[in-house]
């Protein structure tokens, strides 16, 4: 894995050693990234679909568009049959494909080689021809290391530049729609339908999460290293997380653990597994 380089100066500025895009990423995205991850031990992918403004230089992520993947050892890659479908879909919905998402399922989400091989050529693809810019950002999701200290997710962003003819991951920075004030563009039942159709997907997925399953037994962990806490099993551990991005839009607490319940419950039902609900 490769440590991602801190970009220099103002974000989406013209300097060469500023990050070339402001990015804001909706609280659905970011929800449906973290819940896609959490389904299977295995490393997930997908899409993300939005809006560039190559003149104001900034890129907002609306959805995600989970994709089938072909596991290649430690990586995985978008089935290319998926990628077809999938961009003709996100163009169907009025977006463009603005970026790509995977995970590192139970280590920390810093690009491998074949990540930044990926994302070079996904920057290429989409690069815009008028400017030369290349507007198209990558996500890693690590949902179940068990060295994070808390129940959320790591999730780390980066673009590859050149540094020195060499190919140099690059960490960008994002803001969530959530960060400054509540996310009022936060759409809860289209948003839980999505969550719905891509447990469902999962049904059958070899390799899929077993929910009861114990994830680790402690729930925090400190910067030196002493667990405080009770056991967590993977289902606690995927309703923490996803609670994280609901806390930032307009529900109530109960709303979100209705949410919450509804999740799992759809987990229960579609993968015939007894949780209680």
């Amino acid at each position: 894995m490769m440590a991602c380089c801190p970009f220099s100066g103002a974000i989406g500025c013209r300097d060469r050693n500023s990050q070339p895009f402001k990015v804001e990423v909706s609280s659905a995205a970011l929800l449906l990234m973290d819940l896609h991850a959490h389904l299977c031990i295995n490393e997930v992918i997908g899409f993300m679909g939005g809006t560039c403004d190559i003149d104001n230089r900034s890129i907002v992520v609306q959805r995600v568009y989970p994709a089938r993947g072909l596991a290649s050892g430690w990586d995985v890659e978008m089935d290319p049959l998926a990628e077809v479908e999938l961009r003709s879909e996100i163009a169907n919905d009025g977006m463009q494909v603005v970026g790509w998402y995977h995970s590192h399922p139970v280590f920390q989400p810093n690009p491998s080689g074949v990540d930044v091989d990926n994302q070079i050529n996904y920057q290429t693809l989409f690069r815009d021809p008028a400017s030369g810019l290349e507007p198209f950002i990558a996500f890693i999701v690590g949902p179940y290391d068990l060295r994070l200290p808390s129940q959320a997710s790591e999730m780390n962003a980066f673009c590859v530049q050149q540094r020195l003819g060499v190919p140099t991951p690059m960490e960008v920075k994002y803001n969530s729609a959530s960060r400054e004030a509540p996310d009022s563009t936060f759409q809860a039942a289209s948003t839980l339908e999505a969550a719905m159709k891509l447990v469902q997907s999962q049904k059958g997925v070899e390799n899929r999460v077993q929910p009861t399953e114990l994830w680790r037994a402690f729930t925090h962990l400190s910067a030196d290293g002493a667990p405080s806490g009770g056991p967590l099993t993977k289902l606690a551990k995927t309703r923490a997380a996803l609670r994280v991005h609901l806390e930032g839009t307009h529900l109530s607490a109960d709303e979100a653990e209705d949410f919450l319940d509804e999740v799992a419950k759809s987990i229960q039902t579609s993968w015939e597994v007894d949780l209680g609900y």
